[in-house]
Formats: structure tokens, C-alpha cells, sequence
């Protein structure tokens, strides 16, 4: 496999179906974040059950990737394998960085599964509370390049908000505002932010689950 592509760490002719749907989880992890650590573990722990539960999870796909001063890729693996743990601890936010290593690698993670003749797609969910100050120069039209060569792919892209930082930032990058969502902020109270937090990652969980029964990705309704 690609040195630049997350690893796999289950074998192909371990999985008991031809159609995978590969959902990889980006998140910001800098240290602005930590406010949200624990919501963000149980969520992360809330849509693994969602899978185990779920009639699809022999087809579906894990992988994790943290970003911060660095970027840490977790390998695609079986959903019972997948890590759940987050805590942030990260002095900047390379979000530009890791929007391209995510794109580049989920499309690279794909064709290597269609050369093992499986049917995949894939959806790539960005969570971020931030404006980007750490990318690598000319980043940011590399990574909006990168997610509008998206478009004909049968890759989704989804984008949750932290707090009023992170507004407009995935817009800037072009995802079109029915794919982004709004966790909570700090003006809340840590029950609102955690029920906003849970309504977001329960309507990305439940559209994998759609778009592995061969649905269009839902979009997210906007009342504005």
C-alpha cells in the first residue's frame, strides 16, 4: 500500500461482504479542543455501537486521523477494532494539511479496494473548532482543489463546527452548507453542547449508513 495512505489492518478476504463504506473521522486535536474531549470520546464511542448494532457493519469501514502540530493517521480497520480514544493536546491546527492527506488517502484507501474487486465508497467527516494557522504554504487551495475533485468520486464530505471560530471556515473550502453542522460552544451549558454535539454525529452516522444501503448522502436540513 501507498507509504502516504493509512494502513489496513484486516486482511480482504476477511470481510464477509463486497460492498464497503469506508468513513474516516478527522479531528482537530490542538489544545483548544480540550474542552471537548470527553463529548467527543463518547460520541466517537456512540457511533461504533451505532455500527455493531447496525445489519450493515459487515460493511463497514473505520479509520481515524488527528490533527494539530502533526498529523496522526489511524489505519481503516473492522469496526470492532476501531480506536475511540481523543484527547487534545495540540499546539496548532493544520487543517488545510489534513484535509489533502485525508482526501489523497481515503481515494488512494478506495482504488485499492476496487482492485481487489470490491464496490466502495467513502465519507470523510472534519471536525474543527478553528481557523487554520499551521498548514504548509498555498495549502488552502490545495485542500479546496482537493475536496472539489470530490465531486464525481461516490466520496461525502461532512464538516462539524466547534463554537463560533470554526464558522465559515468549511465554506471557505467550498462544502456546501447542507454537509456542515454545528456542534456546541462555549456559551452554552455543557448539557446543550453535548446534545448539539450528539444530534451532529448521530446524522453523520446514520447517513453512512444510508449511503452504504446505496442512498444519496442526506443533507442537513438549514433553518436559515
Amino acid at each position: 500500500f501507498d507509504e502516504d495512505t493509512a494502513p489496513m489492518n484486516f486482511d480482504f478476504d476477511d470481510l464477509d461482504s463486497d460492498q464497503q463504506t469506508l468513513v474516516r473521522v478527522v479531528i482537530d486535536d490542538s489544545g483548544s479542543m480540550s474542552d471537548y474531549e470527553s463529548e467527543v470520546s463518547d460520541e466517537l464511542d456512540d457511533m461504533k455501537n451505532m455500527y455493531l448494532g447496525s445489519k450493515q457493519v459487515d460493511e463497514m469501514i473505520l479509520g481515524k486521523t488527528l490533527f494539530g502540530d502533526r498529523i496522526e493517521e489511524g489505519p481503516y480497520c473492522l469496526v470492532e477494532d476501531w480506536d475511540t480514544s481523543y484527547s487534545a493536546n495540540g499546539w496548532s491546527t493544520k487543517l488545510y494539511d489534513a484535509v489533502i492527506c485525508s482526501v489523497d488517502n481515503m481515494k488512494k484507501a478506495i482504488a485499492d479496494f476496487e482492485k481487489k474487486h470490491f464496490s466502495a465508497k467513502g465519507i470523510i467527516v472534519f471536525l474543527s473548532d478553528g481557523h487554520d494557522n499551521d498548514s504548509a504554504w498555498g495549502a488552502k487551495a490545495k485542500a479546496k482543489a482537493a475536496l472539489q475533485g470530490l465531486t464525481d468520486s461516490g466520496i461525502v464530505v461532512y464538516f462539524i463546527e466547534f463554537g463560533p471560530e470554526a464558522r465559515g471556515v468549511a465554506t471557505e473550502l467550498g462544502i456546501p452548507r447542507d454537509y456542515i453542522l454545528k456542534a456546541g460552544d462555549q456559551t452554552q451549558s455543557p448539557e446543550e453542547r453535548r446534545k448539539q454535539l450528539r444530534a451532529a454525529f448521530k446524522f453523520v452516522s446514520k447517513s453512512a449508513l444510508s449511503v452504504s444501503q446505496g442512498a444519496k448522502a442526506p443533507t442537513v436540513p438549514t433553518n436559515d
